[in-house]
Formats: structure tokens, sequence, C-alpha cells
């Protein structure tokens, strides 16, 4: 999380500054950085509720999520993700527009294994904890669809609503984390 609000300062610092954000910026380091620690925290969850005694699932089962999750992402993200592939843009631009959704689709693979282990606890605490974690990332990768689309093709005019998911995503994320955090101190 620290990852990604290093990346909207970033980017918030350009707002303040110039009144642009340029994209790509230094801000996408740490918006790239953020995915690999959230999968890595993720799989440290995983790990740990198996260690627990928690029903985790199997490797096949995990093998079948990443395919659904591939599956949901060919429908989803590839018609429209094309016209931005042919859209112009610089080689950085075509490979950022492309690379935050697929680290989203990726993301969601452990956060619906923590999900499905959160499942027998339906209106707890926990469910709800990981429920906002899930929304969130559903959120992000929203924001990040919707980005790689306006940004390529010119769509400044909805500008809104590309902010309006990533708000939400952050809120979801914040009151996932919230959630957890009351869990510990209880």
């Amino acid at each position: 999380m620290a990852a990604f609000a290093l990346g909207q300062a970033v980017l918030s610092s350009y707002q303040l500054v110039s009144g642009v954000s340029p994209f790509p910026s230094v801000g996408d380091v740490f918006f790239v950085a953020a995915y690999p620690l959230m999968i890595a925290s993720f799989l440290g969850f995983i790990r740990t509720y198996r260690e627990a005694g928690y029903p985790v699932g199997t490797a096949s089962q995990h093998a079948l999520i990443a395919a659904l999750v591939a599956v949901l992402a060919g429908v989803v993200a590839v018609p429209l993700l094309r016209p931005v592939l042919a859209a112009p843009g610089t080689p950085l631009e075509l490979f950022l527009n492309v690379a935050y959704p697929t680290l989203d689709f990726v993301l969601l693979v452990p956060m619906i294994i923590l999900l499905r282990v959160a499942w027998p606890f339906r209106g707890g605490a926990i469910f709800r904890a990981w429920a906002a974690l899930l929304g969130g990332v559903v959120a992000i990768c929203a924001g990040d669809l919707l980005f790689a689309w306006f940004s390529l093709l010119g769509e400044t005019h909805l500008d809104p609503l590309l902010h309006g998911s990533y708000l939400i995503g952050y809120v979801c994320f914040a009151l996932g984390t919230r959630l957890h955090r009351d869990l510990i101190a209880a």
C-alpha cells in the first residue's frame, strides 16, 4: 500500500506543480512495484492460513482459479486493450497500459483464493475484510482498464469516471486493511 501511496504522491505533485499528470512518470515505478509486493503479501496470507489449518485448497484448485481468472481476463481485457495496442504511443506507454490490467488480473488469483478461504465465515469480520480488499482490486482493475482506454484514445472528458474507480479501489483497500487491523486488536 505504501508503494501505491508513493505513486499517488508523485502524481499529485505533478498535478499541484504543473497541472498535468505525465504518463509515464516516476510514479509508475512505485505503482508497478506495488503489485509484486501485494501479490507476495497475499501469498503470505495463504501460507499462514494453510499453516493454521484453514482449508486453502489444493494446488489443482488454485490452478483452476488461475485458469478461470485468465479466461475472465481474456473476455474482459483483450477486447478493451486491442484498440489501445493499435493506438499511437511509445513502447513504454503501450507496455504500461497492458501491464497494469494484467497485474490486476494476476492479483485477483490470490484474492479469490483468500475470499474462498473466508467464505465459510460469510457475515463475519474476516469475510468482510477480504471482500473489501477484493472490491479494491476489482475497482483498481476497472480504473486501469479505463486509463488504458482513455489515455491512448484521447478520451480525457471521462477522467471523473477513471478517478472514481481509483478512489473506490483505495477506499476498499483502506477498509479491508482497517478490518484486518481491528481483528488483530480484538
